[in-house]
């Protein structure tokens, strides 16, 4: 009994002195984490989840603010306009770095603008439709967008520029699918109007918060346009299995952001504390409980080049597909 409450202590005491190099100096600013979107999407759950680890590490209190519009931008800005100390930072994803100010006039900034803290998942996309809808594959999707007397069908993004609206307009393209485009303001409305039945389909992340969705019958899942089959969703065919659509793989990342003016010694200290965060055992319960599985901390350099990469992948990709309203 004694033994253990000796290395109960202990552990109590590693915990509480493994963070003081990156608390230090901190002094008593707020850190806010900006997120793009209204609450329940899923920017917002992994910007909820770090909150109390992070706010731990750093000795510093951080809060979440939502802030939706504009497919992203008006967050974006938002802390592209605040001071680049480290204390305004943005959750976010290509939707609001990369595509936004391609297809919104005048949003006045780039990608390069920022820079990636860390990365916490990339994950590939899948098809969605309503439960009501008459197809069960790929296959039988397109036949029926194709068919001739038949009305276009109807899809969602979380808004025009979107990589959720990018992806189904290369679908579209690709396939010769009709269908016409219906722009939400986040994920949360986008995927309450797909179970409503408002919406034919949408491209989502494969999350397990969606997967149950299925599982309870309040949607479908078609297929995920990857390269192998999700070992989430082992019993769900990648696009290839089809006969109409081969090599269509997209995904869609989810990082901490910051300005590219930041000086390097905060962006350091600041990747520092987002590699403990996301190995706390809380913050991957809470993700995990939303259906996100965390990957493998990066250091900022391998962050950098990630970035790079795909701000360049994903313009090509825009290339030729119509993103302004």
């Amino acid at each position: 009994m004694q033994r253990r409450m000796a290395l109960n202590t202990l552990a109590g005491l590693a915990t509480a002195t493994a963070w003081p190099a990156l608390a230090q100096g901190a002094g008593d600013k707020l850190i806010t984490l900006v997120v793009p979107y209204p609450p329940g999407g899923g920017s917002d759950i992994l910007a909820r989840a770090i909150q109390p680890g992070l706010q731990k590490v750093l000795g510093q209190t951080v809060v979440v603010e939502n802030l939706a519009g504009a497919n992203g931008s008006l967050a974006a800005r938002k802390v592209l306009a605040a001071a680049p100390d480290g204390n305004t930072l943005l959750i976010g994803s290509p939707n609001e770095v990369v595509l936004a100010p391609l297809s919104i006039p005048g949003s006045r900034y780039v990608a390069e603008d920022f820079r990636m803290l860390n990365l916490f998942y990339a994950t590939p996309l899948a098809l969605y439709v309503r439960n009501g809808l008459a197809a069960s594959s790929l296959d039988s999707l397109i036949a029926l967008a194709r068919s001739e007397g038949g009305r276009e069908l109807s899809y969602g993004s979380t808004g025009m520029g979107s990589m959720y609206h990018l992806v189904s307009e290369n679908l579209r393209t690709a396939s010769g699918a009709r269908m016409f485009h219906v722009p939400y303001k986040g994920g949360g409305p986008l995927i309450q109007d797909l179970i409503g039945e408002q919406i034919d389909m949408t491209f989502l992340p494969v999350a397990r918060n969606l997967l149950n969705m299925v599982d309870a019958r309040q949607m479908k899942i078609l297929g995920v346009a990857a390269a192998q089959r999700s070992t989430l969703a082992p019993n769900v065919p990648i696009f290839d299995e089809g006969k109409l659509l081969k090599g269509f793989h997209h995904s869609l990342w989810f990082g901490t952001l910051a300005p590219a003016k930041t000086p390097d010694a905060v962006l350091q200290r600041l990747n520092q504390a987002l590699a403990q965060v996301v190995q706390m055992a809380e913050t991957r319960a809470a993700t995990q409980a939303a259906g996100a599985e965390l990957g493998p901390a990066l250091s900022l350099a391998d962050a950098g080049r990630y970035y790079a990469a795909e701000n360049t992948r994903i313009r090509r990709m825009a290339q030729g597909v119509k993103l302004e309203g």
